[in-house]
């Protein structure tokens, strides 16, 4: 899990955990644990333009 620790004027929610920010790096967190849930799934590619991006169990 991808988490924001910030300074003393960041206060969290009312339990006291640090938010949560979603970005690129939290994205792929919930793809590779999406990848575990599917036993069928064996592989995962992402493309765009020239970049691509194989993900392989």
């Amino acid at each position: 899990m991808l988490r924001h620790e910030g300074g003393a004027g960041d206060r969290g929610d009312a339990r006291g955990r640090p938010r949560q920010y979603f970005n690129a790096s939290l994205a792929l967190v919930t793809l590779l644990q999406e990848l575990n849930k599917h036993a069928e799934v064996r592989y995962v590619q992402v493309q765009r333009g020239g970049d691509s991006l194989l993900i392989q169990k």
